[in-house]
């Protein structure tokens, strides 16, 4: 069972939550606000997404505030931050359900963005080791062009001169 922890204000504008068992109790109330029971087979099902904006709503405050909560910002000490952080991750999760089991994953993609993800392609454009290890005058035709295709993909100056041995 949690401790009890009751929030003190140095001055100005009181804080909303009192103790984290009030903050914590408003969390789970929003969750379960997700939830009905069936009435055909009786079990619990989820009507509901989570996310961040109904939870700041069950809690009677603003994203923002839900932020300087979880960043320190805003007077209430480690407890309340661990609660936003794990209600928030909880509708985080949810999100990242929704791009497997949706039939079309981009509000979950969108969510998962604004929540600081992101969707990263990486491509590597080098030269083979092969291309890399032989002087550039033992390299053919196919290989120079192979070499040219890679200097234009990642916009590198110059070209290659095809130098023959003097006296050849």
């Amino acid at each position: 069972m949690m401790a009890e922890v009751v929030v003190k204000h140095a001055g100005g504008r009181p804080l909303k939550f009192q103790s984290i068992k009030d903050m914590q109790s408003k969390i789970d109330a929003y969750f379960e606000s997700c939830y009905e029971i069936d009435a055909e087979t009786g079990k619990k099902i989820q009507v509901e997404p989570f996310t961040i904006t109904g939870l700041a709503l069950e809690l009677d405050t603003s994203r923002e505030t839900l932020m300087e909560i979880e960043t320190q910002r805003s007077g209430y000490g480690p407890e309340f931050v661990d609660a936003i952080k794990r209600a928030k991750l909880r509708c985080h999760n949810y999100a990242e359900k929704q791009l497997y089991l949706a039939k079309s994953p981009t509000g979950a993609i969108f969510a998962l963005k604004n929540y600081g993800w992101k969707d990263v392609q990486t491509v590597e454009n080098v030269p083979p080791a092969d291309l890399l290890n032989k002087p550039i005058i033992a390299l053919g035709d196919s290989d120079l062009k192979q070499l040219l295709e890679i200097m234009e993909r990642n916009q590198i100056q110059g070209e290659i001169v095809d130098i023959e041995k003097e006296g050849s």
